[in-house]
């Protein structure tokens, strides 16, 4: 073959190849096609995040067949003609639809599948935490709050009690009444009797009660007890809703506690807290009593008011609180104060079965010396006709015991005859000291000592 031939067959072949290759190249929509399946199946992995799981296998599943289906016609379209690329054109659409189909039939239940997840039974919810409040005690106060209740109930019951003092003016010569101190009474029933704290209204020369509405009414002192420190006034025409009296042998320790009274003259204070401990035995208070203690704040000037229950009931007369500690406030039991104020109401004092005497605290050595009284209650004077002159008590003598029990202060006294009756007997134990030279035990005198209730 010469040369001229040869290069005309390498052109001829050169033709070839170039029309072959124009026959073979993919049409612009075969490649939207496929990269229309291509984001489709972008979606069908992204759907496959869903919480169900198994919907995201079968999607993920799908997706890949739609891939492999879409790749495959590419190619084979590419290796054939433009009628083949168009079938695989028209399958990786209905691959495509496919996997939009699984796509939104997993984002349908993945929804759904979380919901159920995410969201248990409100109704399962609620019964579980009523079942732990109640558990707990706590179901009443925070999901019934009886404070607003009783506080509306009872404060109109709850009253300010003005303790005045009279001096005589040199200047405009006349006698006013100043301000010597105030506290809170509580109203006990419909006949104008309003209970306070004995200490509130001592020394006084005129009371008064301030009313919520800034009115101020003369009140009479019925009668009070210092060993209780409990008082009862008198308020004539008064017409206040009294409180009811509960039972504070019914309470509990952790039981809710509402305190109402006018701490620093600001009348209707309303504090609450619970019971801190109960039968507290309290040495300020000569007549040993259970004294509630509570952290409800009881600050100067709500002595004399109303300790309730969550019932509106009233349990306790707030008396004292400890300054130096916070939270620790002490206060005297309804029961003790029902039995008190009886007796003021009817008497105008509390009876007390008594021998007879005036004595006071004797500071000494426990057991007696010859140039010392032994500690005990040095009685100072002895009443005419009285159960004590009657068995032989005389001035000076020390009481050293009462039915057994060592005496060496006014509480233990009271502790040691609390429970006696007028008429009963008891064997007390005294010191006469004697200048004569003897043995001191031979100066103790033993007698009995038939108790009376002395006017």
């Amino acid at each position: 073959m010469n040369m001229q031939g040869l290069l005309a067959l390498l052109i001829s072949a050169a033709m070839s190849c170039g029309a072959m290759a124009d026959t073979t190249s993919v049409p612009a929509d075969v490649d939207a096609a496929l990269i229309g399946s291509a984001t489709q199946t972008m979606e069908v992995e992204d759907a496959a995040a869903a919480p169900d799981t198994a919907d995201s296998a079968g999607t993920a599943d799908t997706s890949d067949a739609a891939d492999t289906q879409s790749a495959g016609d590419a190619l084979d379209a590419a290796d054939t003609s433009d009628v083949l690329d168009t079938a695989g054109a028209a399958d990786a659409s209905d691959a495509a639809d496919t996997s939009d189909a699984l796509d939104t039939a997993g984002a349908a239940d993945a929804p759904d599948t979380a919901a159920a997840v995410a969201a248990p039974s409100a109704t399962g919810l609620d019964e579980a935490a009523t079942g732990v409040s109640e558990a707990r005690g706590y179901s009443r106060l925070f999901t019934d709050n009886p404070v607003p209740d009783v506080a509306q109930r009872c404060l109109g019951s709850v009253v300010g009690v003005i303790n005045l003092v009279s001096s005589f003016d040199f200047d405009s010569r006349e006698v006013t009444d100043e301000e010597y101190g105030y506290g809170s009474g509580v109203v006990i029933d419909n006949e104008g009797h309003i209970v306070t704290n004995a200490h509130v209204v001592q020394g006084a020369d005129k009371l008064r009660i301030l009313l919520d509405d800034d009115t101020e009414l003369d009140a009479e002192l019925v009668g009070l007890d210092s060993d209780t420190d409990l008082a009862v006034l008198y308020v004539e025409g008064l017409e206040l809703e009294p409180v009811e009296i509960g039972d504070s042998s019914a309470l509990r320790v952790g039981d809710l506690l509402i305190a109402i009274g006018n701490p620093g003259g600001y009348y209707g204070t309303v504090s609450v807290g619970v019971v801190s401990a109960l039968e507290r035995d309290i040495e300020t208070f000569a007549r040993p009593m259970d004294i509630i203690q509570t952290d409800a704040a009881m600050s100067p000037g709500i002595s004399g008011g109303a300790l309730l229950n969550a019932d509106g009931e009233l349990v306790g007369i707030p008396t004292l609180g400890v300054m130096l500690y916070e939270g620790l406030n002490f206060a005297i039991p309804s029961n003790t104060m029902r039995e008190v104020v009886d007796e003021l109401i009817t008497y105008g004092k509390v009876r007390k079965p008594g021998m007879g005497i005036y004595y006071q605290v004797q500071d000494g050595p426990d057991e007696p010396l010859r140039s010392c009284l032994p500690a005990g209650l040095l009685v100072v004077e002895v009443g005419l006709d009285t159960p004590a002159e009657a068995a032989g008590m005389r001035v000076g003598d020390v009481i050293y015991e009462i039915n057994g029990t060592r005496i060496k202060s006014a509480r233990e006294l009271t502790l040691a005859t609390q429970d006696c009756e007028a008429g009963d007997v008891i064997s007390v134990r005294v010191y006469r000291h004697s200048y004569q030279e003897r043995p001191v035990d031979e100066n103790f005198i033993d007698m009995d000592v038939t108790l009376e209730y002395i006017e």
